[in-house]
């Protein structure tokens, strides 16, 4: 990762935007696959009540998993 924008990689490799937008999803959903079994995996029944039991301590809101911004 370089922090290149698409036009800037456009412009080192004279290779299409488009072209680029479809090698940088391609590369991302490969790495994904490899990937999302180790880091992301699904929380079981009692890792939810755990967080919904955290959540409530620390927001009084029960029943709920999280919040998304802090504001409601």
């Amino acid at each position: 990762a370089t922090g290149d924008t698409f036009t800037d990689l456009y412009y080192s490799y004279r290779i299409g935007i488009k072209t680029i937008s479809c090698i940088v999803r391609e590369v991302c959903h490969y790495i994904w696959l490899e990937l999302y079994k180790e880091y992301m995996k699904m929380p079981s029944k009692e890792d939810w009540l755990h967080i919904a039991s955290k959540f409530q301590e620390s927001s009084n809101f029960p029943l709920c998993l999280g919040a998304v911004d802090g504001k409601h």
